[in-house]
């Protein structure tokens, strides 16, 4: 990551080393160490905009027992049945993308289970 720095922000040459914020310079020599301070100091919106990991929140959800599954998938199968839909609606996109939606820790069962 740190050398990632230098290339985005520091603008090297044989004798010096010059930030391409500020235009502060630095001799050749100077650690990148130094380099990744000036940026956090002296431009702390810069470094948190290109060097800041960004955290993802994925929502982790327990899927129901076995038992709970069987339970909503009987109620499932009246809902195919009694409105006479196709066996094969529960495998269209459309349809398990709308029932994780309602209920993500919902399992669908392929069609050869509901049959």
């Amino acid at each position: 990551m740190i050398q990632l720095l230098v290339i985005l922000v520091i603008n090297q040459t044989k004798d010096s080393q010059k930030c391409r914020i500020c235009a502060t310079v630095y001799s050749s020599s100077i650690s990148t160490g130094t380099l990744k301070k000036h940026l956090e100091k002296k431009h702390p919106t810069e470094y948190q905009r290109k060097f800041t990991q960004t955290t993802l929140n994925f929502q982790h959800t327990h899927l129901y027992s076995r038992k709970e599954n069987f339970e909503k998938s009987k109620n499932l199968i009246d809902w195919i049945v009694t409105s006479l839909q196709p066996f094969s609606v529960i495998e269209e996109d459309y349809f398990i993308e709308m029932i994780k939606k309602f209920d993500p820790r919902y399992r669908v069962p392929n069609h050869k289970y509901i049959k």
